[in-house]
């Protein structure tokens, strides 16, 4: 999962304010020091250079992506943005002291919409998640579907030989397809491979009842 606040679409939904960042005016005296053409919206606007000079906005800038970007939901503009997911920063992180003093989201770097899609009904704080949201859900489920206890083991998942062909009696392939619709991957290469998967956590555990036996 990739942070929710990084979409490429995230303007839509919620409000950013680089300069309401912690530290801003002293990272951008040291960016102009080390740089005398240095253009102010490029310590917000990119990665290289809000970590050059310690600043925290590169932990907003948009269409970053851990691994490959086609893996990852929230890459997606076809998707809902979640501003309740866990993986959204809340209004009070990296914020200065008037944010985490309360009653002033507009001095925080991240806030919501009142009204989503509606920007004349003001804003109010992204509150820290508690507990996955609803989306979070949906896209575990998706891209990590859980098969039951039969991938427990390798016995379970009804497979003797590491180039073994389950059956369709082996195993529910419905959430393989789901997680093929979403990543356009081969639900048969999906189930094949989490069968390899459990057959490596079988053989791990039994390495490791090896060892403690031995001492």
């Amino acid at each position: 999962m990739g942070h929710e606040h990084q979409r490429t679409d995230r303007d839509k939904h919620v409000e950013f304010n680089c300069k309401k960042l912690k530290g801003y005016s002293d990272a951008l005296a040291r960016a102009r020091k080390a740089l005398p053409q240095f253009k102010d919206h490029q310590l917000c606007l990119f990665a290289d250079y809000s970590k050059k000079f310690q600043f925290p906005a590169v932990h907003y800038t948009m269409s970053v992506a851990y691994g490959s970007p086609a893996q990852y939901w929230w890459m997606k503009s076809d998707t809902e943005y979640d501003v309740d997911s866990i993986m959204s920063y809340s209004s009070f992180q990296h914020a200065n002291e008037k944010c985490a003093e309360g009653g002033h989201p507009e001095e925080c770097p991240l806030r919501r919409w009142k009204v989503p899609g509606d920007k004349s009904q003001g804003i109010a704080y992204i509150d820290d998640a508690e507990k996955p949201s609803p989306g979070d859900v949906r896209w575990v489920r998706t891209n990590y579907p859980y098969q039951g206890p039969h991938i427990d083991s390798v016995e379970n998942a009804g497979i003797q030989d590491e180039n073994e062909e389950a059956s369709d009696e082996d195993f529910d392939r419905t959430p393989y397809i789901e997680r093929g619709k979403v990543t356009g991957e081969d639900p048969k290469f999906l189930g094949k491979l989490d069968r390899q998967r459990a057959k490596q956590v079988e053989e791990e555990k039994a390495a490791r009842d090896v060892a403690s036996a031995a001492i």
